[in-house]
């Protein structure tokens, strides 16, 4: 599918087919044959993000795909990180988690221009290598936040200590646009996705959405809109039940909406009706543990049960990483190229 069916199917203008995308993370390293910690052993290596990014995009035959497998190397904020040979990234020590009065001390972390750099070219092979659409990942302001103060301590904040919380979300807000608009001035993506891992309603709750998430999810995305390219926000959490959710999601200035799982899309679009919508199987339950024939059967229940849904996007209901079975993946997208309703 050309790349302007899926950007007409993100801006709602209406297209007879139904695109495809999977927020790729690790997943094309077990592709290209790359090892977690050859794409890391120097900070990123912008070369071999795009190569394992444009493997699985090639074997699956995604009408998107993302620019870069990380927003940015999180040891470039301070954190410590391990990266296992065939497993998937992940945190051991939190910058603030002992230190919580660094931001005070430290105006702008050093988020070295060599870092950005890998993240720009790791964007620009895939923009050059593809004719599928391209798509930036930046992770919300409180995603920053909680990678770099400890998710569980990040939430004792938001009780003791919201002054703190406020100066926090102040300063990654600020670094997380650093990054953006250096990768976007470089490299215009077709699509920003925001993918908001904390900003889970589940966890957080619906008044500490509206008020932390929604006004950085804002400043965010008006800074975006400087630039000529779409909006999709990636929240977590039930937000089809949730009308504090809505509310605060519908005053956004989202082109998409990709939601997660255990969301109904037929409530989402009376909703959100001026937004499009991405979403599809869930990606623990029926890609990690389902095998191939719930794959296929899952698939086709989701796309009869919204075939009638205009301007939706397919994918799965999160990120998909390495271990995953690549060729449960490749069924689900063929499935879906080839449904007939």
């Amino acid at each position: 599918m050309p790349k302007d069916e899926f950007i007409s199917a993100v801006r709602c203008e209406g297209t007879q087919n139904r695109p495809t995308y999977l927020f790729d993370v690790t997943l094309g390293m077990d592709i290209a044959g790359y090892t977690t910690n050859e794409l890391f052993v120097n900070g990123l290596d912008g070369e071999k993000s795009a190569r394992s990014l444009l493997a699985l995009q090639r074997y699956v035959g995604t009408d998107a795909v993302n620019g870069s497998v990380v927003w940015i190397d999180t040891r470039e904020l301070g954190n410590k990180v391990e990266y296992p040979s065939h497993g998937i990234m992940y945190t051991t020590k939190n910058v603030l988690s002992d230190d919580p009065d660094l931001i005070y001390r430290k105006k702008k972390f050093n988020v070295s221009r060599e870092s950005i750099d890998q993240v720009i070219l790791s964007h620009r092979i895939v923009r050059e290598s593809t004719d599928a659409a391209l798509v930036q990942h930046i992770p919300s302001p409180i995603s920053v936040a909680a990678s770099m103060r400890g998710f569980e301590q990040f939430l004792m904040d938001t009780m003791s200590e919201p002054d703190y919380v406020d100066d926090l979300l102040r300063f990654t807000s600020r670094v997380d646009w650093h990054v953006a608009e250096a990768v976007m001035d470089e490299v215009l993506p077709d699509m920003c996705l925001i993918s908001g891992a904390y900003d889970n309603i589940d966890v957080i709750g619906t008044d500490m959405f509206e008020k932390l998430s929604f006004p950085t999810m804002e400043g965010l995305i008006k800074r975006i809109r400087r630039y000529d390219t779409n909006v999709c926000f990636h929240p977590h959490g039930k937000i089809s039940d949730s009308g504090t959710a809505q509310r605060a999601i519908r005053n956004l200035k989202l082109d998409c909406l990709y939601y997660g799982e255990y969301n109904d899309p037929e409530v989402l679009r009376k909703k959100f009706p001026k937004f499009s919508l991405m979403g599809g199987l869930d990606t623990f339950t029926t890609i990690a543990l389902g095998d191939v024939r719930r794959v296929i059967d899952d698939t086709k229940a989701h796309l009869d049960s919204t075939s009638k849904i205009e301007n939706m996007i397919f994918t799965c209901s999160c990120s998909v990483d390495r271990g995953l079975s690549h060729e449960k993946i490749k069924t689900m997208i063929d499935t879906v190229k080839g449904y007939r309703s």
